[in-house]
């Protein structure tokens, strides 16, 4: 049994490592509109400059919780290991919903962990990442 769990776990990461060289994409499996800022390239406060979106197939997107009960959590030793995998995966246009870029409590969450300071943390917006086609 712990070998087929290990199969699964490794097909899932292999096929999220596969479809994420496949280009940018959003974690929707419906279509939206393209804003125009992301028409071109978009350049931040640190100088990256983002690459245009790409490719003309929707993507879909499934987050797995998963608990290896042998392991010990490097943070809480006293815990069992945990991991919150998400897999992209090509989908046909117009079926299922939005997936949101991130729930409400994770920016502010991922902004106390580092040293950020003179900064506020963004917030997420309630339309979907954008879709590109």
């Amino acid at each position: 049994m712990d070998r087929h769990r290990n199969a699964t776990v490794s097909a899932l990461l292999g096929l999220s490592l596969t479809f994420a060289f496949q280009g940018p994409g959003a974690a929707s499996a419906v279509p939206a509109p393209v804003p125009a800022a992301f028409s071109a390239g978009i350049e931040g406060e640190a100088g990256i400059e983002l690459p245009r979106p790409t490719g003309r197939h929707p993507v879909g997107t499934q987050t797995l919780h998963l608990t290896d009960h042998r392991r010990s959590d490097p943070w809480m030793p006293s815990a069992a290991r945990e991991l919150m995998v998400s897999v992209h995966y090509p989908a046909q246009a117009g079926r299922g919903r939005s997936a949101a870029y991130m729930t409400e409590e994770e920016p502010g969450f991922c902004w106390s962990r580092g040293d950020l300071t003179g900064s506020s943390p963004p917030r997420p917006s309630a339309e979907p990442a954008p879709m590109h086609a």
